[in-house]
């Protein structure tokens, strides 16, 4: 978790909703989930993209890993996007 300041587009890319990219890192027999702004991502020079901000948001063993997925996308879709800004 820690490399995400080196290399903040580290992380598997698991959906988007709305300019908000779900993440996900693996570490031994978990997963952390995070969020961030696509955009920022996809467009900004390496070097811009020191200020991004990346919030953890859950984690997870593999057998609940589409539960805990799905249960982020709904969040999202009842909050918004505002909420993570």
């Amino acid at each position: 978790m820690r490399t995400l300041e080196d290399n903040p587009n580290k992380g598997k890319e698991l959906g988007s909703i709305g300019g908000i990219v779900i993440k996900e890192l693996r570490y031994e027999k978990f997963r952390f989930y995070f969020l961030t702004d696509g955009y920022k991502l996809k467009f900004f020079k390496l070097e811009d993209l020191k200020d991004l901000v990346i919030k953890f948001v859950r984690m997870s063993e593999k057998k609940d890993q589409q539960k805990v997925i799905e249960e982020i996308k709904r969040i999202i879709r009842i909050l918004g996007e505002k909420e993570f800004e």
